[in-house]
């Protein structure tokens, strides 16, 4: 062969791949979602750095991440477009109308996420408080928007001692939410994000039995210079860590393929785009339900240690995961560890859906809100 042939043929072997790297990194710029997002992250990160402190002082949690402010009332407009009042307690529970509940007559204790603390519409309209008016009893509301399930369990040990003659624990899961366990840096998973201080604790599933990881930035907070660390480590090892968005773009784009950021969440996307629902994939994944499975487990344990019932409602994010977690549910509701355990299929409730979410960039409205509230009343009603 002469040198000619070997040279020709060397230069189509590098322009079909610079080719190939143009085409990846025109397929990132276009649809980011395979690789990581971890660049804009550390800069909007960097960019909060002068509000580290006030985040410490006000909304800070060693063991949980973060909860919501105490004592607070703020108005803001909700994204159906009408204001709205956001008022927590001295002990960062939310109200259900214009005054705190006596810790001493809470009858129902709630925890979640901003399904559950009732995001998007007033205090009077959120599920616990309209709990509160069916079953007649008085309900606290200490869901925290952005919590995980693993979180919301561990907010409910530390507030249950509060309200010594509460009966009943419900824990809300909203589908999505069974994602959020194995995140130990929340913007790993969602690029946008209302704080970049938001490490939490999470559950390990590379061993056989599930184990319970304490918040990185914990149980004391850590320096800022630290935590840009510890950031750039959760975007190496989290477990819905992607390749660097960096040459060679072709080759990170192929990795990608193998990670559980795109067999996992982008196929729900998909999924989703083609009119199904998006959550299916994660309530039949081994890892996913060991772990939720284990987080159940602790919350239904923590409930009776303080001699209340416990409650766990799965909840749709729209009315496209109606059913997302039956056979997950019917699977538990099978297992001793659960035998007095209520378990709550909301989106098996008789409603009018058309109502739950008419928008689908906001959470649910007031009707939607009282879906959830029916379903969960109806399922202790039939326990009395």
């Amino acid at each position: 062969m002469q040198f000619k042939d070997v040279l020709f043929g060397s230069i189509l072997a590098l322009i079909g791949l610079l080719i190939l790297e143009l085409g990846a990194f025109a397929l990132h710029s276009v649809y980011d979602r395979f690789l990581s997002h971890e660049d804009i992250v550390l800069k909007a990160l960097n960019e909060q750095a002068p509000t580290y402190p006030a985040f410490l002082a006000s909304t800070y949690d060693g063991e949980s991440g973060w909860r919501n402010r105490t004592s607070e009332t703020e108005e803001k407009t909700s994204c159906h477009g009408h204001p709205i009042i956001y008022a927590t307690d001295i002990n960062a529970a939310r109200l259900n109308g214009s005054q705190p509940h006596d810790p001493q007559q809470v009858q129902i204790i709630t925890v979640g996420d901003s399904y559950t603390y009732g995001d998007d519409e007033t205090g009077h309209h959120t599920y616990p408080a309209q709990l509160e008016q069916l079953t007649g009893a008085t309900v606290i509301n200490h869901g925290v928007g952005g919590f995980g399930p693993l979180q919301a369990t561990l907010r409910f040990e530390q507030i249950a001692p509060l309200y010594p003659n509460a009966r009943i624990a419900v824990l809300g899961i909203m589908h999505e939410n069974i994602r959020r366990m194995l995140n130990s840096y929340r913007p790993v998973l969602y690029k946008k994000s209302r704080s970049y201080f938001a490490f939490k604790p999470y559950v390990d599933v590379t061993s056989e039995t599930p184990k319970v990881m304490p918040n990185p930035n914990g149980p004391s907070p850590t320096r800022f210079a630290d935590l840009k660390t510890m950031a750039a480590r959760a975007f190496e090892e989290d477990y819905w860590s992607r390749p660097k968005a960096q040459f060679p773009y072709a080759l990170n784009l192929l990795r990608s393929l193998g990670t559980n950021n795109t067999h996992k969440t982008k196929i729900g996307g998909l999924a989703l785009a083609l009119g199904y629902d998006e959550f299916t994939i994660d309530y039949g994944d081994r890892d996913m339900q060991a772990a939720l499975e284990a987080v159940i487990a602790r919350f239904a344990a923590a409930a009776q240690a303080h001699n209340m019932k416990a409650v766990v409602a799965f909840i749709p994010m729209s009315v496209k995961d109606l059913t997302t977690s039956d056979n997950f549910v019917a699977r538990l509701e099978n297992l001793p560890t659960f035998a007095t355990t209520l378990f709550v299929r909301v989106g098996h409730a008789n409603a009018d859906w058309a109502t739950y979410r008419p928008n689908h960039i906001c959470h649910p409205s007031a009707e939607g809100y009282g879906i959830i509230a029916a379903a969960i009343h109806a399922v202790i009603a039939a326990q009395n």
